[in-house]
């Protein structure tokens, strides 16, 4: 641990005192065993079999964890099947992908996932437990821990020895294994190591990872650091695992080759449906959960009754992401009392009201991860600004609606990709290609950010609005409520509202669903990134079993705007 902490500190932004601070912690540890483990102590083997770190690039974010953790356990998971092959049979039926009976495949087996959060001030939260949790079927399995616990206190278990002694127990792990690592050679061993001829076990699990880690590892020039890792046997040669950007470098090739039909690229949607049916077997009563939790924000809001017997099918459950930490919605309310009369108030005293509820969704106000998945099962719709707490998404019913409010991001800040309209944003956006889901964004304008807003109502020059406009936002007094880490956000409502109404109701209503149709539907500002529709012919009927996932994605002129496809 010292060493992973000791390694590429500028890069995970270890402050030089947190780094001593473990040194230290480590060196002088009271209940470290072999400080204080004495002949007659025991170590404890603990009961799992196997034990998996996972590391991968900003872990603590949850759209990056997905992609970068997730997805990647996934494919060395599934790496079996023919790509062909890995159709929705296994997923839609519950039966295993090329499943042979004679074996034990990687989601089966009891592992213990220990995520290792580089990054001191991050913590192992609920949706990194939930996610995981998606990757097993075992009813044995243990819930994921953090790497930093391998390193706390053994547990102060006080054991008989002999004639009554005692001693402190240390922790033994059967099987440990580390993905997402490189090797570094430590520089006193190079000699020792350009010495030995032999090949080391591990040396060509993960080239790719060895092969990109000599910008990291200055102290190994790169052309001699693939070679220097091949050499490793002995126990007396030193080397060190060091963090690098993923579990795995797998992937689909149809979801990054250039050459390839991105239309082919089915890993998010397969993902999906894979952490989708083993929630459901994880939580076999989670289907009770949902209708328990829908029918008490309806009877909370008053709309049923305590003797209403129904599913609560008939209603559209639309999900508001809100942080409250930072980057808030601040006018979260006025946008739910706005969708309250528009689409139930108003329409109440028909026969048919229109039944769309909106509600706030707050993981941060959840406890468990159990709560998160009932949370988000609970929606047919998630609306919320880009960030993390959108990657929960992914645990939305089949054939759900999201819809991504992009930031505004003026050109002397960083944060563009956030605002990509010609292809779905990095991290996020990618995590619903291909998948069931209707995925649309909207690009939000200047009035999204509650500040400086009378310089831009009542400039002192009508023709340097902008410059004044940034001499705001940047000064000390704004400039880290601005920056679109931690900016809070206002939205209009008229965003949701004529969403919910244009695109969502005549999507749930529609038997045709037309691609030709629906990509019209709303006004140009929205970007429909994945829709499923139909390319039936006018006057066919178009089941779900007949749609497909369309991409009408936005194009970007010369001059960097733009403009809704022809």
């Amino acid at each position: 641990h010292r060493q992973l902490t000791s390694r590429r500190l500028r890069q995970y932004h270890y402050s030089h005192n947190q780094h001593h601070y473990w040194r230290r912690r480590l060196a002088n540890y009271p209940d470290n065993p072999r400080n204080t483990i004495d002949d007659k102590a025991t170590c404890r083997i603990l009961p799992t079999q196997n034990y998996l770190a996972v590391q991968s690039l900003y872990n603590g974010m949850m759209a990056e964890f997905y992609g970068r953790t997730i997805m990647k356990l996934f494919l060395l998971m599934t790496r079996h099947i023919d790509h062909v092959n890995r159709n929705n049979t296994y997923l839609e039926n519950g039966n295993e992908i090329g499943k042979d009976n004679n074996v034990t495949y990687p989601w089966e087996q009891d592992i213990q996932f220990l995520v290792h959060l580089t990054y001191g001030n991050k913590q192992l939260l609920d949706g990194h437990k939930l996610l995981l949790s998606g990757l097993s079927t075992s009813k044995n399995a243990r819930d994921t821990m953090s790497y930093a616990d391998v390193f706390r206190p053994p547990n102060q278990d006080v054991i008989s020895i002999g004639g009554g002694a005692s001693a402190t127990t240390c922790n033994c792990y059967q099987k440990m294994t580390f993905c997402g690592y490189g090797v570094y050679i430590q520089p006193m061993d190079r000699d020792k190591a350009h010495r030995n001829n032999s090949t080391s076990s591990f040396a060509n699990e993960n080239d790719n990872n060895q092969a990109s880690s000599s910008a990291l590892s200055p102290l190994v020039p790169p052309e001699e650091e693939f070679d220097l890792v091949k050499t490793i046997s002995e126990s007396h040669v030193n080397y060190t695992l060091w963090p690098t950007q993923a579990v795995d470098q797998s992937t689909d090739p149809y979801c990054d080759h250039p050459a390839h039909d991105p239309s082919k690229c089915q890993q998010w949607d397969l993902l999906r449906k894979f952490i989708s049916k083993n929630h459901e077997r994880n939580y076999p009563r989670l289907h009770e959960l949902v209708l328990h939790h829908r029918k008490g924000i309806l009877l909370q809001r008053g709309w049923i009754s305590r003797d209403y017997a129904g599913d609560t099918k008939e209603w559209i459950f639309v999900g508001l992401s809100q942080r409250t930490i930072r980057r808030s919605w601040l006018n979260l309310d006025q946008v739910i009392a706005e969708c309250d009369r528009n689409f139930y108030l108003n329409n109440n005293s028909t026969s048919t009201p229109t039944k769309v509820i909106c509600t706030e969704v707050n993981i941060e106000k959840t406890s468990t991860p159990l709560e998160q998945l009932v949370l988000h099962r609970s929606m047919n719709v998630l609306i919320g600004v880009h960030g993390s707490q959108m990657t929960q998404a992914i645990l939305l019913p089949k054939h759900s609606h999201v819809l991504e409010l992009m930031p505004w991001i003026p050109p002397y800040i960083g944060g563009a990709w956030t605002n990509s309209l010609d292809s779905p944003t990095p991290a996020l956006g990618t995590t619903y290609h291909n998948t069931d889901l209707n995925h649309i964004g909207y690009p939000l304008d200047r009035w999204s950010v509650p500040l400086c807003e009378e310089v831009s109502k009542h400039p002192r020059n009508l023709s340097n609005v902008e410059e004044e406009e940034k001499e705001c936002f940047m000064s000390q007094e704004n400039i880290n409520k601005f920056l679109q880490l931690k900016r809070d956000f206002v939205i209009d409502p008229k965003i949701v509202i004529g969403y919910l109404a244009r695109f969502v109701l005549f999507w749930e209503q529609d038997d045709t669903r037309f691609c030709d149709v629906l990509k019209d539907r709303l006004d140009d500002d929205y970007v429909l990134f994945n829709i499923w529709c139909s390319n039936i012919a006018a006057g066919g009927n178009a089941t779900i079993e007949a749609l497909s996932a369309m991409h009408y994605y936005h194009v970007k002129a010369k001059d960097g705007s733009f403009h809704k496809p022809e």
